[in-house]
């Protein structure tokens, strides 16, 4: 038996219909687990947004690697096209 504690988060997009078999008294209550969904990153941006802008300043959150691309917003089109096709993961757009 698993140590009691911990918890799952169901990410990304499944099929529709997808179930999920578990027995709930046993892996649930019994040894204290949890499932959470998270939907476009469930995120609170009133709080989140200036945390991790704070971390980001005082050098504990890097973001900077996360960054494939810096362009302009006349390249946007151009941004789209390169994510597309797999050619980046993220570019950051600059106005």
């Amino acid at each position: 038996m698993f140590g009691q504690g911990g918890g799952a988060y169901l990410i990304g997009m499944q099929k529709p219909g997808t179930v999920l078999k578990m027995d709930p008294f046993g892996e649930l209550l019994v040894q204290k687990k949890s499932i959470q969904g998270v939907y476009r990153g469930s995120t609170n941006f009133k709080l989140d947004i200036p945390l991790h802008a704070g971390l980001y300043l005082q050098g504990r959150f890097n973001l900077d690697d996360l960054v494939s691309r810096i362009i302009p917003l006349e390249q946007i089109n151009e941004g789209y096209d390169d994510l597309r096709q797999g050619e980046v993961a993220r570019s950051v757009i600059v106005f």
